[in-house]
This record gives structure tokens, sequence and C-alpha cells, in this order.
């Protein structure tokens, strides 16, 4: 794992250090997503008032580009929130950030011209996530994640003139010692649906979920899962169990929630405590749009 990292970063340092003083225009160093307006992302973002309105933040923001005193980043960032027709929130008031990039290990540090800093963990060769101050990922909220997805590997971002199924109802949130966590969000639909074989005929965009795993009382030993969302109006039930290892790391902790007769077993990423990525039937994490993305947070 560790000469793989090594490899890993020494290529991210090739593509960064790479081109003259200005932007990239690479694909390849471009990442894009929609985040929620937390009080650290807004203050690193800037150029708008503290009173305005923010919905979300909708994200391009570049690792390639090259500064006269090394590897630099650039960020353009609109303050608003995608519409199926406006995905990328223009005409909303908007933000351009550049500075110097810092890499350690699987962290990426953006400090802007205005002393400002974030620091982001590479979570694999797709994605990114921006970390608190205790260095762990931020944790968004049931409409958006803060994971961004590099532009060259994005989803296909569904029909969004079509709606997949009618209005659900939620059931009574679990409480007590039996709940191991409750994890919420929305995500892109094809990516997922193709994971699970799921057969879609009329179109799918998002898909808002509700994920809660129980675990046998007083301890943390998995017994059932429940799935609720758009996808699924009648609650889908079954087992869970934890295993090991996605396709890039053999001991990461991943959430595996068995199959039905009918759809294929979910698998969710560890990637922290309060947040978890979904992966593909190859243990890939899946990689959202520039709208969604496919992590879910804890709620409870």
């Amino acid at each position: 794992m560790k000469t793989r990292a090594i490899g890993l970063i020494a290529i991210a340092l090739v593509l960064l250090g790479a081109g003259t003083h200005g932007q990239s225009n690479s694909p390849a160093t471009e990442f894009v997503g929609t985040t929620p307006c937390g009080t650290a992302i807004r203050a690193f973002v800037g150029g708008l008032a503290a009173d305005a309105s923010c919905p979300a933040i909708v994200w391009k923001l570049d690792l390639g580009v090259r500064e006269q005193n090394g590897p630099g980043w650039s960020l353009v960032a609109n303050y608003g929130a995608p519409t199926a027709s406006n995905p990328e929130a223009t005409g909303a008031p908007r933000a351009s950030v550049r500075g110097r990039l810092e890499t350690s290990a699987t962290t990426y540090r953006l400090v802007a011209t205005n002393g400002q800093s974030l620091a982001f963990r590479r979570l694999s060769s797709t994605l990114i996530h921006p970390l608190d101050e205790k260095n762990r990922l931020m944790i968004g909220t049931t409409a958006y994640s803060y994971t961004l997805s590099r532009s060259d590997a994005t989803d296909d971002p569904g029909q969004p003139e079509q709606r997949h199924g009618p209005d659900y109802t939620l059931s009574p949130r679990e409480t007590g010692n039996t709940v191991f966590g409750i994890f919420e969000g929305r995500t892109p639909c094809i990516g997922l649906a193709r994971a699970m074989h799921l057969a879609l005929t009329d179109g799918c965009q998002r898909v808002k979920w509700r994920i809660t795993l129980l675990q046998k009382a007083g301890t943390s030993e998995p017994t059932t899962y429940k799935i609720e969302g758009s996808l699924h109006h009648t609650a889908r039930a079954g087992s869970w169990r934890i295993v090991r290892g996605t396709a890039s790391d053999l001991d990461a902790i991943v959430y595996q929630l068995d199959g039905t007769a009918i759809e294929g077993p979910m698998l969710l990423w560890k990637a922290d405590d309060d947040v978890l990525l979904m992966l593909d039937e190859h243990k890939q994490p899946l990689v959202g749009t520039i709208s969604f993305t496919y992590t879910l947070n804890r709620a409870q």
C-alpha cells in the first residue's frame, strides 16, 4: 500500500508541476462538485456578503496550475443550488480564488493568496474531500456532500426531465442502542443502478437515500439494514456485514448490504466515521457529477 501511495503521489506531482504559469486547462486535474455552504468553506471561497443566502456552492477546482513559485491551484465557485437546466448554477454570484498548492502523503493543502487555507484528502484517483479543523472529512447534509469528482471521470447525469417513481414516505427514525448508524444523502442514479443491477426504464437523475444500519443491542455487531428513498418506496431490508478491502486499499472497512432476489448488494466504504462512499461491483468508488456525489453522511 505504501509503495502504491508513493507512486500515485509522484504521478500527481508530475501533473501538478506541468505547464507554464496560469491555468492547466486539463480535465485530469480539475475537480467539480456541489457542496454545502459550511462556515469554513464559505470563508475560504469568499466573495459573498456575510448576510447573503448561500444554498450551495458549485466548484470548479483546478489542481494543475503552475505558479511562478511552484505548484498552484485555481477555483471558480458559483454560489447557488444547481438545477436540472442549469447544473453549474451559472448566473449566480461567483468567486475566483487561486494560490499555492502544498502536498503531503494523501493531503492537498490549498493556500490562497489572501492567507486562507483549506486541506483536502485524496480519497482515490478521482475523488477528493475537504477536511475540518480536526483533520476529519467534512460532514455534508441530506442535500449535498463535500466530495469533489475529477471532471474527466464524472458520471452520466441522467435524464432530469424524467422522474423515477411516485412520492414516498419515510418511516419513523430508528432510535436506541440497536442503531449502528443512519446515513442520508442525494446521489446520482445511473452509476449505482448499474452497480446494483437495477433496471430503470423511465430515466433517473438523482436518488434520495436514508440507510439505517442496525446492530445487536449494546454492541457493534451488525444485524439488519433498511434502505428507504426515491428508489425504494417500499423499504428494502436484509442483513449486512463488515468486510475488508476496496480496489485500492485491502485494509479499508466496507459495509456490505446483502442483495435481494432482484437487486445486487450495496457496498459502502467507511471513508470516515461519519462519511460513507458507495462502491461499484469492482469495489471502486463511484464518481459523481457536478451536481451530486455518491457520498452519504451520518444523520444519527
